[in-house]
């Protein structure tokens, strides 16, 4: 029989514990009890003493001491079997529970207290979440209370994370988004319109609807766009500078690109290698009646640039192409910055047309899409949504190497929200009869990447031999020993702003 996992909420008075209660009660399996009057803290303070009587054992034994029989005190036993009583009578779960624990609202004792209480619930429950909820002290009869006991509850889970969690009222009280961290340390499913029902009881403020922001105003460095399109606007790239600001990409810079691509084709050339350049239109590029606002300077951006000074055969240019796709069809999702499927589809003919290579047909099977905030919507509060879909896309080539840096983001780093994207390095390998016997790599980003469904693997099932290096420079030594037929290269055009070096060390293990 699997023991149940236990949480014990010990928070300040006004800070609405019992709706924490009451929100993780709402998930099957879980029993979270109320208020005990201190129980489990008098035991921890019977605990104590009885633990101090341990000093008098030796003046014990004669029938006449103050401390007769002290020796014969077992503090352990009395303390399992008082806390198995604790378990069976008061907290009482019910069959099958699977998180056990309760609610206290009092805590406002002295630090050294408080800390000798806490270290009795972790020493007694080890695997136990303890969560520290504290709120605003305004002005409580209590506030210098509050305030001192709030600092000693960040001081303890300071000392001790793994095994403690701060909340604050006022995180939670007007958005339900800040009991997200509750949820995702219990591994218990976040509903968060049934939480936000629940919070507004207590505040119902937060029920109002959210007022739609007015086309082409900025938030949190994104553009809200027209019929619920988002733009990346700010953020570390400044991606709209590209287009109203046009000292920001200069002349001096679309030459040193164009040295850089020639450079590399010479260089390349010199081993037997073709070489293809690809960089990926922004999305305000593609989309700019999307945009509610008009563009200064809509086609000064790099990809203009660069197209007007590089040859075909060496620059793949695929504005155009994304931009009438649009018309049919979604070539961007409508809260990321990343292209759809057909997006990439677009790229991928591209690059096989440049090499002379007929492309594969991937159809798109009408799969259920999943719905998600991406990587715009999230920056928004409350975050947006859409239903995306991504389209798998091997079938013939399979993967036969990939590097440490991969199999963390696949084992971990993704669920914990940490991925490490730069060097990643990942092989396909495709023995079927119609892969074009020649090799590929591809130095690229998120456009490319190294999961079944973008440009990677659409390159994977057409060539027999397919390496991706997330990258913006090349290892020349890496292409030296892979020997490859074909190199290219891919970009986001938010990138640009910053020339590769052409330095880099791809990590092999």
């Amino acid at each position: 029989m699997v023991s149940p996992a236990q949480v014990f909420i010990i928070s300040h008075p006004g800070a609405d514990a019992h709706l924490l209660q009451e929100l993780l009660n709402a998930t099957p399996g879980t029993c979270i009890r109320g208020a005990n009057a201190g129980a489990l803290y008098s035991l921890s303070r019977i605990a104590a003493n009885l633990r101090a009587a341990q000093r008098f054992t030796h003046i014990g034994e004669p029938p006449g001491s103050p401390w007769y029989g002290a020796q014969m005190i077992d503090d352990q036993a009395f303390l399992q079997q008082a806390l198995q009583g604790f378990h069976d009578h008061v907290l009482a779960p019910p069959t099958g529970a699977r998180l056990i624990g309760f609610a206290e609202t009092r805590h406002l004792m002295a630090e050294a207290q408080l800390f000798e209480y806490l270290d009795f619930l972790r020493e007694s429950y080890p695997s136990a979440l303890l969560v520290l909820n504290s709120r605003d002290p305004g002005d409580a009869p209590e506030a210098a209370a509050i305030t001192r006991a709030t600092a000693s509850f960040a001081s303890y889970a300071a000392q001790h994370p793994g095994s403690s969690l701060i909340l604050r009222h006022a995180d939670f009280i007007g958005d339900e988004q800040g009991l997200r961290p509750l949820f995702d340390r219990l591994g218990l499913p976040f509903d968060a319109p049934a939480i936000r029902k629940v919070l507004a009881r207590e505040n119902p403020g937060i029920d109002a609807p959210p007022q739609p922001a007015a086309p082409g105003t900025v938030q949190n460095g994104v553009l809200i766009g027209r019929e619920g399109w988002l733009f990346l606007w700010g953020g570390s790239n400044d991606v709209q500078r590209y287009f109203t600001d046009p000292g920001y990409f200069t002349d001096r810079q679309v030459s040193d690109w164009v040295g850089l691509l020639e450079r590399r084709r010479q260089r390349l050339a010199a081993i037997g290698a073709t070489y293809r350049h690809l960089t990926v239109p922004d999305k305000i590029a593609v989309l700019p009646d999307h945009l509610g606002l008009a563009l200064p300077h809509p086609d000064h951006h790099p990809v203009r640039q660069l197209a007007a000074r590089l040859d075909a055969g060496l620059n793949i240019d695929i504005l155009d192409d994304l931009r009438a796709e649009a018309q049919r069809q979604p070539v961007f999702y409508r809260t990321d910055t990343h292209w759809t499927s057909a997006g990439c589809q677009i790229a991928y003919r591209r690059i096989c047309e440049s090499l002379g290579v007929t492309p594969r047909s991937f159809p798109d099977p009408g799969h259920k899409g999943r719905v998600m905030a991406m990587d715009l919507g999230n920056k928004l509060t409350p975050e947006v949504q859409e239903d995306a879909r991504f389209l798998p896309v091997l079938r013939h080539a399979r993967r036969v190497a990939d590097n440490a840096m991969v199999r963390y983001n696949e084992s971990e780093g993704f669920r914990l929200g940490k991925p490490r994207f730069v060097g990643c390095h990942i092989r396909l390998q495709n023995d079927a009869d119609h892969a074009v016997p020649q090799s590929v790599v591809i130095f690229g980003d998120s456009f490319s990447e190294f999961r079944p469904h973008l440009l990677t693997a659409m390159l994977a099932e057409t060539f027999r031999e397919v390496h991706f290096v997330w990258s913006t420079s090349l290892d020349h030594d890496f292409i030296a020993r892979i020997r490859p037929d074909i190199v290219i290269t891919e970009i986001a055009e938010r990138f640009v702003n910053k020339l590769p070096g052409d330095d880099f060390r791809v990590p092999l293990d």
